[in-house]
């Protein structure tokens, strides 16, 4: 009974665990979304010249679809280039604070 509730705490810590990550991603791309979306555009086609303003802007900013253009062009794992991408978020951040 125990280890019973002890799984189902479990659970729920590894649901509120993703719910904090969702929030982090959904607040960056709202940051994108509310003026740096330009900025950042910029940085993405300094890292990865190949990616052009039409497929970047088909993402909407959404960090996830631009991972997967990232693999999709340059081979990376999308964990990689979603690691790329909230390092150069942060420097536009950072530059702007």
């Amino acid at each position: 009974m125990f280890t019973k509730f002890n799984q189902v705490g479990d659970e729920k810590l590894n649901e509120k665990s993703e719910d904090i990550n969702q929030t982090k991603e959904q607040k960056m791309n709202n940051q994108i979304s509310k003026g740096k979306w330009k900025e950042f555009k910029g940085k993405i086609r300094e890292q990865w010249g190949d990616l052009s303003d039409d497929e970047l802007e088909k993402t909407k900013g959404n960090m996830d679809q631009i991972a997967g253009k990232v693999q999709q062009k340059y081979g990376e794992s999308i964990d990689g280039a979603k690691k790329k991408l909230n390092n150069l978020l942060g420097h536009i951040n950072q530059t702007l604070s």
